[in-house]
């Protein structure tokens, strides 16, 4: 039994109207009790965003300029990988080759799934299971690419030290 729940009458096998008047006024407490919880929260973080409205806006401008600086140097890394195939430009950037499989007629691999009883849910073909089983057996109705993305190390502090 919970301090939320009223205690029954001992020998009572039936719960009288006094337990159920007695249980919304618990509820009605819990309900007021959260409510003023709720609300000082709310207090407290209007008052700390207005407080910090300066910091948390340069925050957000900061967080954009890094953004913008890791997709150019995203953009570079990968312009200098397509010409030199360096995986390792320079030390915090790596260039790392990713599968990428597209299925390029479903209805083929629809009439697959049903042939193979594999990937198939009713009248159609679970494009996420069929993608796994194409990484492992080559199928003549996926497109087999490689895709090259430029991974910048979590800690260039650590990298440029």
């Amino acid at each position: 039994m919970t301090a939320l729940q009223p205690e029954a009458t001992e020998g009572q096998g039936t719960v009288g109207v006094e337990h159920v008047a007695e249980a919304v006024r618990i509820v009605a407490q819990a309900r007021r009790t959260l409510k003023a919880h709720a609300d000082d929260l709310a207090q407290r973080r209007d008052d700390f965003e207005r407080d910090n409205a300066k910091l948390l806006e340069q925050v957000k401008t900061d967080g954009e300029l890094v953004d913008a600086a890791e997709s150019a140097l995203r953009s570079l890394a990968l312009d200098h990988y397509k010409r030199t195939k360096e995986a390792k430009p320079t030390p915090g950037v790596e260039i790392r080759v990713y599968d990428v499989l597209t299925v390029n007629d479903p209805t083929v691999a629809l009439a697959w799934a049903k042939k193979s009883e594999m990937c198939l849910i009713p009248e159609s073909v679970d494009m996420k299971a069929l993608l796994k089983v194409a990484k492992v057996t080559r199928l003549p109705f996926v497109t087999y690419d490689a895709e090259p993305r430029a991974q910048i190390s979590t800690d260039l502090e650590k990298v440029l030290a």
